[in-house]
């Protein structure tokens, strides 16, 4: 634009020249010419503007990480002159599986048509994206003008997770009254055959709220299934890795084994009160125990953010220790732990736990957080390979 800027000013120096040296009509007429141009063209630039809009489809999409989508942006031009040149800058992702913050388009638009681009590719993490046009910028015939034309992408994307699944047979939960335990699924647990008081993590869907106003309590339905064993799950998704590749890949490796272990123990008739936090300072408690519950519990994972490592997996236990004083296994889900975190944890949060399961998804334990491992006959550890978290599972499940 500075060169052309540059050009203009010497065309009108020309002019004025001419002008002032030759005075005659025809120089007169180069001089108003060279004048009025700059007008034209930004006018022209005006109404252009007027006449382009702008489209991204479909405006939202809900996906699994490494499985292909489409984002389409298109460009309409309702004007009889051609729009050229124009620079786009979007968010949008590729076929590597990454996500491109910046990608320039220089394009035109042909008058009263319109013009498409596809971009095909998927997202090798999880999360929630917004994808689209992020701005435009249009210039005049001349060069001598632009105009800035600012966009919020218009594409929410979410991407989830993968369902994994794991091929254990036997339950992993074990529940010394057998006789109480059905062999209904996640899908066939709508009766109840009994009733308690409400405790946290349980879900208001479980609510009597007939006898619960009779007795100014809030009273909780339990069915055969809900009389059954259940597991806590401490799910920590902060990593000192925060901001990179490495550190999405950690945690996302941490909500996957989650997940599935969830979903085995509802598929088992037990349920699974998952402990974790949605931002740096809340822990949140969810008890999932039908498949109602799981696909919430799976499309809240799907969003949750990663978080900076601070306190990590023992800030969670001491904001939820009422729902690990209540369970006997304990499930231990985390890029990393260091001794003194679980020594604390053992001693304080985790005292009455008959079983703990630490699940790492970051590197191998050390020789001193192995020692404390060694040290409590209740605690076992195993790595989670994020390339492979089914296979880690089970291996780790069957030791």
């Amino acid at each position: 634009m500075v060169k052309y800027r540059i050009i203009y000013i010497i065309a009108l120096s020309a002019a004025v020249v001419f002008a002032a040296a030759y005075e005659s009509k025809l120089t007169l007429v180069l001089l108003v010419t060279v004048l009025l141009l700059p007008v034209a063209s930004f006018l022209i630039l005006l109404m252009e503007r007027l006449a382009l809009s702008f489209e991204v489809t479909p405006k939202s999409i809900f996906t699994t990480k490494l499985r292909n989508f489409s984002v389409t942006v298109t460009i309409r031009n309702r004007f009889i002159f051609p729009v050229s040149p124009m620079k786009l800058t979007g968010v949008f992702q590729d076929t590597d599986g990454n996500l491109i913050t910046d990608k320039l388009m220089i394009i035109s638009v042909m008058p009263f048509s319109k013009t498409e681009f596809l971009f095909n590719g998927f997202l090798k993490y999880r999360g929630e994206y917004l994808l689209g046009i992020t701005g435009a910028e249009i210039y005049d015939f001349l060069g001598l003008f632009g105009m800035k034309i600012k966009f919020e992408p218009v594409c929410c994307t979410v991407v989830a997770p993968r369902r994994l699944t794991i091929g254990r047979n036997n339950a992993l939960c074990t529940d010394d009254n057998d006789s109480l335990r059905t062999r209904s699924t996640i899908f066939e647990n709508d009766t109840f055959s009994a009733v308690r008081e409400y405790a946290d993590g349980d879900s208001l869907r479980r609510v009597h709220w007939k006898l619960s106003a009779k007795m100014d309590k809030l009273m909780v339905k339990q069915s055969d299934l809900n009389l059954s064993s259940s597991i806590a799950l401490l799910i920590d998704t902060s990593t000192r890795n925060f901001g990179t590749t490495e550190g999405e890949c950690e945690v996302d490796a941490v909500l996957e084994a989650s997940l599935a272990v969830a979903r085995k123990v509802i598929g088992d008739g037990s349920s699974a009160t998952c402990v974790y936090c949605e931002n740096e300072e809340n822990a949140v408690t969810i008890t999932a125990e039908t498949a109602e519950d799981f696909e919430y519990l799976y499309y809240t994972f799907s969003i949750l953010p990663v978080i900076e490592r601070k306190e990590g997996a023992s800030a969670l236990l001491r904001g939820a220790e009422e729902v690990f004083y209540n369970n006997e296994l304990v499930f231990i889900i985390a890029p990393e732990l260091s001794a003194s975190e679980l020594k604390a944890m053992l001693s304080e949060g985790l005292s009455r736990s008959k079983s703990i399961r630490v699940f790492l998804t970051s590197g191998t334990p050390d020789e001193e957080f192995l020692s404390v491992v060694n040290g409590d006959n209740r605690v076992s550890v195993a790595e989670i390979d994020p390339e492979n978290i089914a296979l880690s599972l089970e291996n780790a499940l069957l030791d």
